[in-house]
């Protein structure tokens, strides 16, 4: 799909929590939980710039949510003239089990928490804010900053967390599962994702979620156990351990190459795949599911002996991100880091000598970092193709 051969390169290069109030909802339907939280709070000042770096890493229990146990979250904050205590600071974060699901959110802090020493405890309002797919709002009426007696600041949190439940769910709160960096309909080219539970003892809701590069909804021909249906959303049910397959195509013969990025959320643990097609010679190849993003990925290219490299990137942060792209060619050449901002739900897709013309008839790795904020924000897949028209996935190396 995405050699340099001219098809494949039109394939890949074709190219909360609300903030801050409930009314922002929008009138979705609410399910009130409790939630608790605490969370030390580590604080590095830079003397010569007076930026201080500040970070949380503890533990959250919200009540709908039994599975998000982990808590961490990073910000910066600079003090200037003008700078007063009450200043709101953002930092930035995931609550998480593991690797099994992820919710990315920010956080508003007041800047007198972070630059100066408590030294008694004190309360206040904080407000989280979800940022994949605007499902509710964490609203902690009774925070608490105190120092503890090793010295270090807790933050201590308790109150009423909302969640709001976007589109098909009605039950449990969903969280957003991961992605397929990368789709493609019309062309000659269809998407097929397979999702299955491997043990499961009740069904899970799931929605697989389509959007263009410019992070609009990507409305395409769905086919699936539910019939046809030409929409941007799949909705449905799977349940363990069978498999659910469902073709995303175009709805006519002569439409033409689409491409975006599907994002899949449930409220179980679902495990998936999706597998790109080119029907005019039955080439195939399987991406998997991206879960919890990363800071960073790294993809190796190969651009010799008629081989090329495509690789994609899905915004999965809720708010424009900042991305640098770096490569690294062979032997340990290294060229300038360019930055690209990719819009919320947004999608970006190239050929990697295309957009690196230095990169031909070499080998070496190509690097994806937000420079937005530093927690779960973009996912990446890449693909190597012949020149016989041939293509596969390759490992994508998260840190």
């Amino acid at each position: 799909m995405f050699t340099i051969q001219t098809r494949a390169r039109r394939a890949f290069a074709a190219a909360g929590f609300f903030f801050l109030f409930l009314s922002a909802a929008n009138g979705q339907p609410g399910v009130a939980q409790t939630f608790s939280l605490s969370a030390p709070m580590t604080v590095v000042r830079n003397a010569a710039t007076n930026e201080y770096s500040f970070s949380f890493l503890g533990r959250i229990n919200i009540s709908g949510l039994p599975r998000h146990t982990n808590f961490q979250a990073a910000g910066k904050l600079t003090v200037g003239p003008g700078s007063g205590p009450n200043d709101i600071v953002t930092a930035y974060g995931l609550i998480s089990s593991g690797t099994d699901s992820v919710i990315a959110f920010k956080m508003d802090v007041a800047s007198g928490y972070i630059a100066t020493s408590l030294g008694a405890p004190t309360r206040d309002n904080i407000y989280i804010q979800f940022l994949n797919g605007s499902n509710g709002v964490l609203s902690g009426q009774f925070a608490k900053f105190s120092v503890n007696s090793a010295n270090v600041t807790v933050l201590d949190v308790s109150g009423s967390a909302t969640i709001y439940n976007p589109g098909s769910f009605t039950g449990a709160a969903p969280i957003l599962l991961g992605s397929v960096p990368h789709v493609a309909v019309g062309g000659g080219w269809k998407t097929t994702f397979y999702l299955t539970q491997y043990v499961s003892v009740t069904p899970a809701d799931v929605e697989v979620r389509l959007y263009s590069d410019d992070g609009s909804p990507m409305s395409v021909a769905w086919t699936a156990p539910d019939g046809a249906t030409r929409r941007s959303v799949w909705s449905g049910s799977v349940y363990g351990p069978g498999v659910v397959a469902i073709v995303a195509a175009a709805a006519e013969p002569t439409e033409t190459l689409r491409t975006g990025s599907a994002h899949i959320w449930t409220t179980g643990i679902v495990e998936g795949y999706a597998v790109y097609r080119y029907m005019p010679t039955g080439q195939e190849s399987v991406v998997p599911l991206q879960r919890a993003s990363q800071a960073q990925y790294s993809v190796p290219y190969d651009n010799t002996d008629g081989t090329s490299t495509g690789v994609a990137i899905t915004n999965i942060s809720g708010s424009v991100a900042n991305v640098q792209i770096s490569v690294a060619g062979d032997p340990g050449v290294y060229y300038n880091a360019i930055p690209v901002d990719i819009p919320k739900n947004g999608h970006l897709s190239f050929v990697v000598s295309e957009r690196f013309p230095q990169t031909a008839g070499q080998r070496g790795t190509i690097t994806f970092s937000s420079s937005t904020w530093s927690l779960g924000s973009i996912n990446v897949t890449g693909i190597r193709a012949a020149a016989s028209g041939a293509f596969t996935s390759l490992p994508v190396i998260s840190r």
